[in-house]
């Protein structure tokens, strides 16, 4: 082999060696770019699915106001002029108030008198309730002890009158409800303690309603209690609560 072989053959090894190392270049480089693209994509993508996750919740948030009761709507603001409203409210059917006829009830009118009875003292104040179970405690006694009736408070010398029309069925002097009338109305019988024996109403008189059968004395069961008429109910001997026997319990 002479020169000039030896040196072409030289020369092709040469560019073999140099064709390889360029083709191993490229196929370093192609995948180097390739991973450096794999790791790019892996950066960005959790990203880019939190925004799109996040733009996906934004417009799956319900309106507030669809879960609202018809009566708690948000009320939208209005565009209308304010005299274009005034204009409408002056145009809309006026509705007079309902007038009524009745006179009121008032409590005086109840506690004085009804289709059958009055009070025994006419605008008294009770004192003293009807407690036949729960006990109360009595000032003159100083105890305590049941209460049959119901105490009206009065002066001494008040005129005390019939409740209804009745016949005096009773007339005693007791030791501790002092000078007692009893008064059988029918539908109950009524027991007016405490009263002064001048003037006062005989046995079987005939009374109506209104008719003064006495005056206010002192009742010695209750003299501690302040001035006052003591007024029991009585039904088949037993006693009930004066205020309902005379229909005007509250």
């Amino acid at each position: 082999m002479n020169r000039k072989e030896v040196k072409a053959k030289r020369y092709s090894i040469v560019a073999i060696v140099a064709l390889c190392a360029v083709f191993s270049s490229m196929l370093v480089m192609r995948h180097a770019a390739k991973r450096m693209t794999n790791e790019i994509l892996q950066i960005t993508s959790p990203t880019t699915t939190s925004a799109a996750q996040a733009e996906n919740e934004v417009d799956n948030v319900p309106d507030p106001r669809a879960t609202l009761p018809d009566d708690t709507q948000p009320t939208l603001p209005t565009t209308e002029k304010p005299e274009e409203t005034t204009a409408q409210a002056a145009a809309q059917p006026t509705t007079a108030a309902p007038q009524t006829t009745e006179a009121p009830v008032t409590e005086a009118a109840v506690s004085v008198k009804n289709d059958h009875y009055i009070l025994p003292i006419e605008n008294a104040q009770i004192v003293k309730q009807y407690s036949p179970d729960v006990l109360v405690f009595s000032e003159t006694m100083r105890d305590w002890r049941t209460h049959n009736g119901v105490d009206f408070a009065a002066d001494a010398g008040s005129e005390v009158r019939s409740v209804g029309n009745g016949t005096v069925s009773k007339v005693v002097s007791d030791p501790q409800r002092g000078y007692t009338i009893e008064i059988d109305y029918g539908a109950f019988t009524a027991r007016y303690c405490a009263l002064s024996q001048d003037g006062a109403a005989g046995i079987e008189t005939e009374v109506h309603t209104g008719d003064v059968i006495g005056v206010l004395a002192e009742m010695p069961l209750e003299s501690a209690d302040a001035p006052h008429l003591h007024f029991e109910a009585l039904q088949n001997g037993e006693p009930v609560d004066p205020m309902q026997a005379l229909g005007l319990a509250g």
